[in-house]
């Protein structure tokens, strides 16, 4: 990693802490008015994958929950949901209206746009979803089946990727609980819940 990059990592990161964010693991960010917010969707994650996934006609291998504005659901903004499949070894991209359910195009930002948004620490490596989406379309278990699993030990779906490590791929699925982020995985093959 470049010395440029990594102080715009640094940037970030300071900036989320002074603006405030939620940790949910090493290098990962949630913003906090996607985490209190998502309480106030209408429309569950598992529900926005099955829409997406019913329009589209493809298996969805990440999603997550975003509020573009402080305050928004307070102000009546329902939010959307980021989705993305993996076509012909290719990521594409759509959201889905946390109020309606419609499915609409992707949501596509600068860098820069990420960088002030913190989004580039919130988003999913996309080379983790490339390298855990064969894996993910091959699984008998879809990433519906593992958030709903993961919503079964309590709480609310923010988001949920898929994970690879060594020959290992799991969902993960990260639950508000309490106002608080926790990780909860799902193996693909046995349909195990680690907390």
């Amino acid at each position: 990693m470049t010395a440029e990059k990594l102080k715009v990592i640094a940037v970030a990161v300071a900036c989320g802490l002074l603006i405030g964010g939620c940790t949910t693991g090493p290098g990962h960010l949630e913003p906090s008015r996607d985490v209190s917010c998502v309480g106030r969707a209408a429309i569950p994650l598992a529900d926005a994958i099955a829409a997406t996934e019913t329009k589209l006609h493809q298996p969805v291998i990440d999603a997550e929950y975003n509020m573009e504005w402080e305050l928004g659901c307070a102000r009546g903004d329902p939010g959307h949901y980021d989705m993305t499949m993996y076509v012909d070894g290719e990521l594409r991209r759509a959201t889905v209206n946390a109020r309606s359910g419609e499915v609409g195009p992707g949501h596509y930002e600068s860098f820069l746009g990420r960088v002030w948004g913190l989004d580039v620490l919130s988003d999913w490596p996309e080379a983790e979803m490339l390298t855990g989406a064969p894996a993910a379309m091959g699984s008998p278990m879809t990433m519906r089946e593992a958030v709903r699993l993961a919503e079964a030990t309590g709480g609310k779906a923010l988001a949920a990727h898929v994970k690879t490590r060594g020959k290992t791929t799991t969902y993960v699925i990260e639950i508000v609980r309490d106002g608080h982020v926790q990780l909860v995985s799902v193996d693909l093959e046995t349909a195990t819940v680690r907390d």
